[in-house]
């Protein structure tokens, strides 16, 4: 790397302009890459809110149905129990008596004490022969008949106030059933029952269906809206009936509004298994449905996974999700935009977000503030550097930058092996003109002088005045011969204007050249060189003026 390939690279770092920008430039990228890391901080802490807030509701809810579905457990292995050790009572024979007597009956009922125990209700024996899979071909059809009163006292005694279930019943195949509240249609039995034999419950705990013989969700049947846990009553090979449980969607609804603490807590959705909306934790239900098709199916690709929860954005929205243990569905919670900026995680990130812009505008002012002085400095700077180096009527080098320059363009020339030429120049009667028309008149001249040398020269060319009327030009790689062609070029263009002085006024100037060149024999230091091309200027001016002599003159005896 040469040594001008440094200096340019050292002149460009020392740049105040591009240093300040690049100080202000590496402040922002910092604030920037600071803002982002606050940023990701913000996202990961409000991720882990939302998902924390959501796995808090999911496991009261999952604390809920698991104690239901407990006591759901807890009445199969009690009927369980009721068969293998079935009581012997004066009023449980009375109840086989009666069921004895009115099982022909289209519809029928026992109900053996009004403080104990819930009724039973039933269809006829026709009802059952017309109606597969209900049989009364049991052999110990006695005994679950004793088995279900025994469970119909228990239920009349529980309390259901702290429990998530909204009913409790049990239809056997023997075509009677029981239940804490009251099923559909009343009382009339023939009336209940198809719609029982129709439910998803009580086909679905059939032997070659529900092989664990497990617990199975469903939905509930009308007019109750929700979901219905079931469990199969069977025992020594034999299916009695169906266990159950409903949910209403009030409660479950209810109970999903309690765990929002406020409105920008966004909105818990539970779906089932096949991804159909069970409740919804939203006081009014909306219009349009919170996802669309494609949405859905991107919810439910995910939730489908190992995982237990997880979280998905969809545009402005954040919805996370977690899955129910005790219950065979998931809870969904959806949070937009607008909820989170009034949230707390909201708050926080819009005053981050102000101090961010009020940053960034102090520093962008600070920025154009400081660019303003250093482009000042600079143009003050420069203004002084001009007018240390050149002269201010003629825009031409002074006396001392010109010798400067000329020393540097004399060694370059030298070290490259180039010619250099000098031409000394002087203006004609400039003294006559001073007197004749005034000083006024004579700046007038040597500005027009400079424009026009300068018009008459190449880029690498060098100008200045030396003294009052006098100029030098230096010829970096030009000959003694191109020298004196361009030395006559400036004179002519001098000599054929005339100059505007005055209102009517105009004056017609000459100028007398003298040229040298370091091809020449002698002494090759730039002072030799310039006086050599001033003694042809002298002989220029005694002979005649208005000429440029490139020749050595003769020896003479010059005057004052």
């Amino acid at each position: 790397m040469s040594n001008g390939s440094i200096r340019q690279m050292l002149s460009r770092i020392k740049n105040p302009i591009r240093v300040v920008n690049c100080c202000f430039s590496a402040v922002l990228l910092l604030s920037l890459l600071l803002s982002w890391r606050v940023a990701v901080v913000l996202e990961r802490a409000y991720i882990g809110e939302q998902l924390s807030g959501l796995e808090g509701v999911a496991s009261t809810v999952d604390r809920q149905f698991q104690r239901s579905v407990d006591n759901l457990l807890f009445y199969r292995s009690t009927m369980h129990y009721a068969l293998q050790s079935p009581a012997s009572t004066d009023k449980v024979r009375e109840a086989i008596r009666q069921f004895d007597a009115r099982r022909t009956d289209p519809d029928w009922m026992i109900r053996l004490d009004q403080q104990r125990g819930l009724p039973i209700y039933g269809v006829s024996d026709g009802f059952v022969e017309h109606h597969p899979p209900l049989t009364r071909d049991f052999d110990d059809l006695d005994g679950e008949l004793t088995a279900t009163l025994e469970l119909s006292y228990i239920l009349q005694l529980a309390d259901y106030s702290r429990d998530f279930q909204r009913r409790v019943f049990y239809v056997s195949r023997a075509g009677y059933y029981m239940s804490t509240s009251p099923l559909p249609s009343g009382n009339r039995s023939e009336r209940i029952m198809p719609q029982i034999l129709d439910a998803a419950w009580f086909g679905g705990n059939r032997e070659h269906v529900n092989r664990s013989r497990g617990v199975i969700w469903t939905a509930s049947i009308y007019p109750l809206r929700g979901i219905t846990a079931s469990v199969p009553l069977d025992m020594d090979m034999n299916w009695y009936g169906v266990l159950g449980m409903d949910f209403s969607l009030d409660s479950i609804h209810a109970f999903l509004l309690n765990a929002i603490h406020n409105k920008s807590d966004g909105t818990i959705l539970l779906f089932n298994r096949h991804f159909d909306q069970i409740a919804s934790s939203a006081f009014f239900p909306p219009q349009n449905p919170l996802f669309s098709q494609a949405q859905m199916h991107q919810l439910s690709s995910v939730v489908s996974g190992d995982q237990m929860e997880g979280y998905v954005r969809m545009g402005s929205r954040f919805v996370s999700w977690a899955k129910l243990k005790s219950y065979d569905g998931v809870l969904v919670k959806i949070h937009t935009l607008r909820e989170g900026i009034k949230g707390e995680f909201g708050n926080i990130s819009s005053v981050l977000l102000l101090l961010g812009v009020l940053c960034s505008v102090i520093l962008m002012v600070s920025w154009y503030v400081m660019l303003r002085l250093v482009s000042s400095m600079i143009r003050l700077q420069g203004a002084l550097s001009w007018r240390a180096n050149f002269d201010t009527l003629t825009r031409l080098y002074n006396r001392g930058a010109f010798y400067d320059s000329a020393n540097r363009q004399m060694k370059t020339c030298r070290e490259q092996h180039l010619p250099l030429s000098v031409i000394q120049m002087d203006l004609d009667h400039f003294k006559w003109i001073n007197d004749e028309h005034g000083h006024s008149t004579g700046d007038k001249v040597l500005a027009h002088t400079g424009a026009t040398i300068m018009t008459a020269l190449r880029s690498a060319d060098v100008a200045g005045r030396v003294g009052g009327e006098e100029f030098c030009i230096l010829l970096p790689g030009v000959n003694l011969a191109d020298a004196g062609l361009v030395a006559e070029r400036i004179r002519q263009r001098i000599s054929s204007k005339e100059l505007l002085v005055h209102a009517g006024t105009t004056i017609r100037i000459t100028a007398s050249f003298g040229v040298s060149c370091t091809t020449e024999s002698g002494p090759d230091d730039f002072t030799h060189l310039q006086n050599r091309a001033d003694k042809r200027l002298y002989y220029a001016k005694t002979h005649g003026r208005d000429q440029v002599c490139t020749g050595e003159p003769p020896p003479t005896n010059y005057g004052d």
